[in-house]
């Protein structure tokens, strides 16, 4: 094996989403409020089937199946999407300073977590991407080599990590209708300074199916257990994206008609040209 591949091989790339941290570690981790197709609740080397209103414990793992996902509901602290084909351990209750509340290993998630007062972190990881996040709705995805994160309302951080080790001196901020993809071989360019982060305008694909998500949870029951700071953001943010998504049909809609017009104007040019070609033919005979 070369040099270059044990450098790479050496360097973890997770994300970590930090936000204001949540109050008491005391308290359960999360209840499941909602279940699609083959969810399953892993804990201490067994595994149950997941089911409406099972209260969630530190160190449990939650596995969705393909066409399947689970909605968690963590208090007033926040609500969380777990997209089919995914992974997701809840990190225990007394966990140390260092180790995440979440970790995803596999597929993807959705968060809503609303503004927190008090300092600290909340931080979830995934398996090949660093990001420290403040914000309030965003979404990680990813699998071993390469992991997604989108924000559709407030900031991230990103940071890179290698062996383990969370590069805070490499930071990236990415904010609302943004989107950042990092993997392993591009965490190692930037920790050796031969590449920087690239963020990039969130796809229009991905805010459609963020949009979506996000209207099917406003119908849920538990949307309204939401702080009321928490319902106004996100009601605020569809309305955001209904409007850009119409300025940007309207945008099409204009273009069409530029090319209309300049293709009539292209055709009468075309007539008059032909008219004068057929002029200088008969003067000639």
């Amino acid at each position: 094996m070369s040099k270059s591949m044990r450098t790479l091989r050496a360097v973890a790339a997770l994300l970590i989403v930090s936000l204001a941290a949540l109050p008491g570690r005391g308290e359960e981790a999360g209840t499941i409020r909602m279940v699609l197709g083959v969810v399953t609740i892993e804990s201490g080397g067994a595994s149950r089937a997941a089911a409406v209103n099972d209260r969630l414990a530190g160190g449990e793992t939650i596995v969705t199946g393909p066409n399947s996902m689970a909605d968690v509901l963590m208090g007033e602290r926040g609500y969380i999407r777990i997209r089919e084909k995914s992974r997701v351990k809840i990190a225990s209750l007394k966990k140390e300073a260092q180790e995440s509340d979440l970790e995803l290993s596999m597929g993807g998630v959705m968060i809503f977590l609303p503004k927190l007062a008090r300092k600290g972190a909340y931080e979830v990881k995934s398996p090949t991407q660093v990001a420290a996040v403040r914000g309030t709705i965003f979404q990680m995805s990813g699998e071993d080599d390469g992991s997604r994160v989108d924000v559709l309302s407030g900031t991230v951080a990103v940071n890179p990590v290698a062996d383990g080790e969370v590069k805070r001196d490499f930071t990236q901020l990415v904010s609302e209708n943004q989107s950042l993809m990092l993997n392993r071989a591009i965490v190692l360019q930037i920790l050796l300074g031969k590449k920087k982060f690239k963020i990039e305008t969130m796809r229009r694909d991905i805010k459609e199916n963020f949009r979506k998500q996000v209207e099917q949870i406003r119908q849920l029951p538990d949307f309204q257990r939401f702080s009321d700071d928490m319902k106004k953001e996100v009601n605020d943010r569809v309305l955001r994206i209904k409007e850009e998504m119409k300025e940007k049909q309207l945008d099409r809609e204009s273009l069409k008609e530029r090319m209309k017009q300049e293709k009539e104007r292209l055709k009468q040019e075309r007539g008059r040209m032909k008219e004068q070609f057929e002029k200088m033919r008969d003067k000639e005979e």
